[in-house]
């Protein structure tokens, strides 16, 4: 199967409507993988209470597992920054942006520091 960017985007809209639903979460989800292409870990930017929600819903199992995915087909397909970036989660919908190393540090970073 051949890469499709849309396809990232449709995968996390289903993620959307099945965990998030009406639930007014914002925030950043900063991703990273290894070497061997997996992912490795990822900062989340949310508030304590964003957090606890969605990891009792499994909300952030689901989306490790999906990113994890994600990125493993990325590398299948040969695609450029396929190791990092951000998912954007800003109330019910979620946003991926694939990001060069750099910049997915630099993001992470900064975000820490505020």
């Amino acid at each position: 199967m051949s890469y499709t960017p849309s396809v990232d985007q449709e995968r996390l809209a289903q993620l959307a409507s099945q965990y998030l639903g009406n639930t007014p979460v914002t925030g950043d989800v900063i991703f990273f993988a290894d070497e061997g292409e997996r992912l490795s870990h990822a900062s989340w930017q949310l508030s304590q209470k964003d957090q606890r929600r969605l990891q009792e819903s499994g909300f952030k199992s689901a989306l490790l597992e999906l990113l994890d995915d994600l990125i493993s087909h990325r590398a299948s397909q040969h695609q450029a920054n396929l190791c990092q970036g951000v998912v954007n989660i800003e109330k019910n919908q979620l946003n991926i942006q694939w990001l060069p190393l750099e910049e997915a540090q630099m993001l992470r970073n900064q975000r820490k520091a505020s």
